[in-house]
Order: structure tokens, then C-alpha cells, then sequence
């Protein structure tokens, strides 16, 4: 679990009417704001003073969150994409928590999707943000870096296979280590805002803590 120590703060909400409500705060999120996971969720834990416990989000959840926002920090060759369109290569929880998010909420300005495809192929032409699950990135033995399509899995090794961003947990938070020269060989580029909260380079070859 993720711990987020905050004098006031909830829980992940659990209903389908709070969860909505919670996809409609991270809407209105500044993109200035750091996407450190804590301060992802600090507007909802604002709007319950009388809240008492610490929050306590799944690694799942915090992954999904992230994986959602990505889209908002990365730069596409021009002509910029009019939708996003996320790919899942593989099922877990990560991703079907993301379907859920995507399914009450898109991005500012563009449209959304979300599609599971059965191989990499599929991705290009198809996709701009590409989850790669666990269980698919054991099948593969490089992770091609196509056009115009940024990676992320939070599966260790990642980063040395070819992908872009891995989502580890370093010290109870999730942090992205992003491997830049993979990011370039995709003609992608990331937002400086982003790579402020990202784990220093000299990390992306470290064992998660």
C-alpha cells in the first residue's frame, strides 16, 4: 500500500458515484503540480477536513493515475495527435483501472480510447500510450521503440528491454524512471515537469527498494 501522510486525508473511494468525483478533481488538476502521488490525490483530501486516518491507495491505483496523466507531459511529432489513444498489451489490475478511469473521463481537449491489443504490432499506427503488463513483457525479448508511441510498464528491467517509462515503488511511493535515449528513439519528447519527479538517471540501472 501507499502511504500518504497528510494530516487530513480519505481513502480510494469505492463507490462508482465517489469515484466519479475523484476522476473529476484529477481533471481539474494544474498541470504545474508535481505528479508525486500524494500530492496527485491532495485537492480530494482538501475537500474532507474532517478526515482523520491517513489515505491509503493501492500501488495499482497510484500506477493508474500516473499512466493516465503521462499523456499530459509527453510531446508528439507533429501533427500532434487529436486523440489519445491508450493500449494495453496484456490484463491486470493496473489496466482495469485505468479502463475505469478512461470510461468517465478524457483528456483536456482530446478524445480518449482504450483498446487491448495481442501484439506489439498492433501498436503502431494504433497507439500513443502502450502499457505493457508483466506477464506479456516475459514473452518478449526487446521492446521495439516505434513512432510516436510511448511505453510504460512498472514490470523491473523494463528500461533495459527498450521501454520508456517504468513505474517503481522507491521508499512506499511509485516514482518513474524514464530512460530518455528510448524516449528519443520513439521521437517523443517529455516535459520537463515531469522529468522533475522522475527518478534521478543514475537510478534507471538500480534494483527497486
Amino acid at each position: 500500500m501507499i502511504v500518504c501522510k497528510k494530516r487530513s486525508s480519505v481513502s480510494w473511494p469505492s463507490t462508482a458515484s465517489n469515484l466519479d468525483i475523484l476522476i473529476s478533481i484529477l481533471w481539474r488538476l494544474s498541470l504545474g503540480l508535481s505528479l508525486v502521488a500524494c500530492q496527485l490525490f491532495s485537492p480530494y483530501s482538501l475537500a474532507d477536513t474532517d478526515a482523520q486516518n491517513n489515505g491509503h491507495y493501492s500501488e495499482h491505483q497510484v500506477k493508474a493515475i500516473y499512466l493516465y496523466h503521462f499523456a499530459n507531459f509527453v510531446h508528439w511529432p507533429d501533427p500532434a495527435p487529436k486523440s489519445i489513444r491508450y493500449c494495453t498489451f496484456g490484463n491486470d489490475t493496473v489496466t482495469l483501472i485505468l479502463k475505469q478511469i478512461l470510461y468517465k473521463k478524457s483528456q483536456p481537449n482530446r478524445s480518449t480510447s482504450v483498446t487491448t491489443i495481442v501484439s506489439l504490432n498492433q501498436a503502431r499506427g494504433n497507439c500513443e500510450v502502450l502499457y505493457i503488463t508483466k506477464s506479456k513483457l516475459q514473452t518478449l525479448q526487446t521492446i521495439p521503440q516505434l513512432s510516436g508511441v510511448l511505453t510504460v510498464s512498472d514490470s523491473q528491467h523494463f528500461l533495459q528491454h527498450g521501454g520508456m517509462i517504468e513505474l517503481r515503488s522507491v521508499n512506499s511511493q511509485i516514482k518513474p524512471a524514464i530512460a530518455l535515449n528510448n524516449v528519443t528513439k520513439g521521437q517523443l519528447t517529455i516535459s520537463s515537469r515531469l522529468l522533475r519527479v522522475a527518478l534521478p538517471p543514475t537510478d534507471l540501472k538500480g534494483r527497486r527498494k
